[in-house]
């Protein structure tokens, strides 16, 4: 029950906070609040009225618990177990405390209610883990240090995910949201005192869909769906082909669909060929994620590869999603990628690809050879008798086997190759060049061999070319 609730909460994200003593006003707003693709209310045990209140505020639990069953209903704000108990007798299907009370952790576990006591220091964390408890309230969050602090909390408490609450607002939610050890953030913000006392049940609504869509993590699937929420596994994440060094939101949009970013929001881990090229990339492609709260690691030619390894640990030990981001076009696609990838398989983890440019298959597409029979072939060799060499090899494959030879080479490097094509392969054989694809300066253009040396080489300029060849 304790994992079932835990989760609920996590897809909910945002935990309302709900100070209400009148049972018809209680049920007024978990309707809202439902309707506002909210999927849980904490309804907190806040009276200056002693026992009288307490059983009025048990009267609105038992109430939302009856009447509004699409809604998780838990109690908040309680200090023993005394309370607790009156909660669950009440029918709160969990129990949130504003501090670490053994008494009431005890009371909790033992009847397997689902308790989120409040922590704010390493120790409270410990005493917590003790009780075996992994997902705890952190509180009061912005008075205790804030974001910083409980990113800091990750380090020794790799298992601990926290509910942020106490200062939480539609301004700080999604920096709270965006640590990696925060499954939901609670708060009132939508739910204040004067919407209720003014029975604004509207407002309620629109601010409780507001402040999820302004996450797109909207519980009821309006707005992104819950087939837009990232699971546990490694997400291959496809970049525009266009220089990342200039890259634009308009760039992002035009190669890659909504889904990818709202996908790629929800990550905290990625895998780069280069720090400072990812996080352009990720700024461009939204500029609310705050760059600063995702975890790098570099995986290029200088990486060791026993440290690879531990690039899938928040993925094998805490189930948090990785991406994995290129330079240019898909990942793991003449990509020192592939081995994770491969080494992610080998572990039986998920692996995710996501829709995005590959200037290999473009290039085939508009080349017009054979789109049924082909081969990418990579890069050839850098040396010029043995890239004359491997020409031969895929020129004799393409006219005897009818099969399209695809290969490519660094931008720098392009001209040499254009050379060695022009000089070694037969006049007849069709050469397709295709420059800058997605880009502003792109260029697709399918000769014979004969015709290209009447009109010379395209201005390469150093930009990224695919080279196809093809019986004519």
């Amino acid at each position: 029950m304790f994992e079932d609730v835990a989760e609920k909460l996590a897809r909910s994200k945002i935990v309302p906070v709900v100070t209400v003593e009148n049972s018809q006003d209680a049920l007024e707003v978990a309707g809202a609040l439902l309707r506002g693709g909210m999927l849980a209310v904490e309804i907190a045990f806040r009276t200056l009225n002693g026992d009288d209140g307490i059983a009025r505020i048990c009267g609105c639990i038992k109430k939302v618990r009856e009447e509004v069953p699409g809604i998780l209903v838990g109690a908040g704000t309680v200090t023993d177990a005394a309370l607790a108990q009156k909660a669950l007798d009440a029918g709160a299907q969990f129990i949130v405390s504003p501090g670490f009370d053994e008494e009431t952790v005890d009371f909790c576990v033992e009847r397997n209610l689902p308790v989120f006591p409040g922590v704010s220091t390493p120790s409270e964390v410990q005493a917590a883990c003790r009780k075996n408890l992994s997902c705890l309230k952190y509180f009061p969050s912005e008075a205790a240090g804030g974001v910083e602090y409980i990113k800091n909390l990750s380090g020794p408490f790799p298992g601990v995910k926290f509910m942020a609450t106490g200062g939480i607002n539609a301004q700080n939610a999604r920096a709270y949201l965006s640590c990696g050890n925060v499954f939901a953030v609670g708060g009132s913000w939508m739910t204040g005192a004067g919407l209720i006392r003014g029975k604004d049940w509207q407002q309620i609504e629109k601010l409780s869909r507001d402040a999820l869509e302004s996450l797109e993590v909207r519980s009821d699937g309006a707005s992104c769906g819950q087939q837009d929420k990232a699971v546990p596994a490694l997400y291959l994440v496809p970049v525009p082909l266009s220089p990342l060094d200039s890259l634009t939101k308009d760039d992002v949009q035009k190669a890659l669909p909504d889904y990818n970013t709202r996908i790629v929001r929800q990550i905290k881990y990625f895998v780069v060929e280069n720090v400072r090229s990812a996080r352009r990339f990720l700024r461009a492609a939204d500029k609310s994620i705050d760059i600063d709260a995702l975890t790098f690691y570099e995986l290029n030619e200088h990486t060791e590869s026993k440290s690879v390894a531990r690039f899938l640990e928040p993925l094998e030990k805490h189930g948090e999603p990785v991406g994995i981001i290129s330079e240019a076009g898909c990942p793991a696609v003449a990509d020192p990628g592939a081995d994770l990838v491969r080494l992610a398989h080998s572990r039986n983890l998920p692996v995710v690809p996501l829709v995005g440019p590959s200037s290999i298959l473009m290039a085939l597409m508009a080349s017009g050879f054979n789109g049924q029979n082909f081969s990418f072939c990579g890069y050839l060799p850098v040396k010029d008798s043995e890239r004359a060499s491997a020409l031969r090899k895929l020129e004799g494959r393409a006219w005897s086997e009818g099969q399209t030879q695809i290969f490519i080479e660094a931008p720098y490097r392009n001209q040499k190759m254009f050379d060695t094509i022009i000089r070694t392969c037969r006049k007849e054989t069709g050469l397709c060049i295709a420059l800058g694809l997605t880009c502003g300066n792109e260029q697709v253009r399918t000769m014979s061999v004969a015709e290209w040396r009447k009109c010379g080489a395209p201005e390469f300029s150093k930009i990224p070319a695919i080279f196809l060849i093809y019986r004519d």
